[in-house]
């Protein structure tokens, strides 16, 4: 009996470990990477601050005990109300951008290849809604993965622990700095893990496949030269051509008519934000001007508005600055920038095909315009 009952309790307890053992082998494939959907914004939820500002400033104070980060850029973002002509339809809300530097994100994108530095900036954001002031954070790990598609698997996951690695270091800020509740939830845009790696379209036919590099006309290369002695000397004479360039543009006829802004003269000047480098490698630079931003929130927030709250698109602050990357490769100096519905796509498709189409001509535009103040008036 003995005998009996001890085999007996065996048995059970091997049933109930394959069991075990079983569910969690179904839980971990449920939650693998090609099933996981990944947002390109992580939403903090909300943090107990007054205003922006302040909480910017207490996040910024924490980077002094926070190895790795390193302060870029701190502004106030350039909200939708900017470009509402009608008093009546601002609601007063506000937003602020910061930009960060993580050196071994910067140095593990640049060692895989100086072309995926694109995917090196940390951005954190904080805004103003009716429920109280709400931080986001462009999600390292999704923009890494999207950017660097074009690799095999085994390259490509390796590269992608490097985004999550970032993304750890800055929710520890978060939670020590502002106490922001960690980890944050992914917000859409979503998009499944195994969709992200083979690139699959998902909006209409106008915008193609998400990829960086499999379809190098969502990235297209702007301008090249060949390199002649030192690298970091050819990407230093690249950037310099760029600040001239930018200082010598002007937008043209459909650019500056497009959509009203208070100061059109200043608002339409593309301006470099931030400047992050791998020496001999790669230069990333990031672009904004006023009219672009406010606008292009605006346009996020048109489906999601209520009265009272015309700006919910300040959620999507962390989609700027433009990346523009220069970077060495087969001897060359190569000036790249993402087209911009492609880019839409990537930040703004929560906005919706009605946003897109009422706002259909806004990508082309951009993309002349970018071309112009970038690479001037060089033969392309």
């Amino acid at each position: 009996m003995r005998l009996s009952a001890c085999m007996a309790h065996i048995t059970h307890n091997i049933l109930a470990a394959l069991i075990f053992l079983s569910s969690s082998l179904f839980a971990s494939a449920q939650t693998d990477w090609e099933d996981f959907e990944y947002g390109i914004y992580e939403d903090f939820g909300l943090v107990a601050y007054d205003s922006p500002e302040m909480a910017a400033k207490a996040f910024i104070a924490g980077l002094d005990n926070q190895s790795g980060l390193t302060l870029l850029l701190s502004r106030a973002s350039v909200a939708p109300d900017y470009v509402q002509e009608d008093a009546d339809d601002k609601d007063g809300r506000a937003g602020w951008l910061i930009c960060l530097d993580d050196s071994a994100l910067l140095t593990a994108l640049a060692n895989a290849h100086p072309k995926y530095v694109v995917a090196g900036q940390i951005r954190v954001g904080f805004h103003q809604e009716p429920s109280g002031l709400r931080m986001t954070m462009l999600q390292p790990e999704t923009f890494v993965r999207i950017v660097a598609n074009d690799l095999k698997e085994d390259a490509y996951l390796a590269l992608a622990k490097h985004g999550a690695a970032a993304a750890k270091r800055v929710r520890a800020l978060a939670k020590t700095s502002v106490n922001a509740p960690c980890p944050g939830t992914h917000r859409e845009p979503l998009r499944e893990g195994e969709d992200i790696f083979d690139a699959d379209r998902d909006m209409f036919m106008m915008v193609g496949k998400m990829t960086y590099f499999e379809d190098e006309d969502q990235f297209p290369l702007l301008w090249s030269a060949p390199i002649k002695g030192d690298s970091q000397a050819a990407l230093e004479s690249a950037v310099k051509r760029i600040e001239n360039n930018l200082a010598a543009f002007s937008p043209a006829e459909d650019d500056a008519d497009y959509r009203w802004s208070p100061k059109p003269t200043t608002d339409l000047k593309w301006a470099i934000q931030t400047r992050q480098q791998v020496d001999g490698k790669a230069i990333l630079l990031t672009v904004c001007r006023p009219r672009t931003e406010a606008l292009s929130m605006k346009i996020a927030s048109a489906s999601r508005s209520e009265d009272g709250w015309q700006s919910p698109g300040l959620d999507h602050v962390t989609a700027f600055p433009i990346e523009v990357l220069l970077y060495v490769d087969n001897g060359q100096v190569n000036l790249r920038t993402a087209r911009e519905m492609f880019r839409m796509d990537q930040f703004f498709w929560d906005a919706g095909k009605m946003a897109f189409m009422k706002y259909k001509n806004m990508p082309d535009m951009l993309d002349d315009s970018l071309a112009s103040a970038l690479v001037g008036n060089v033969d392309l």
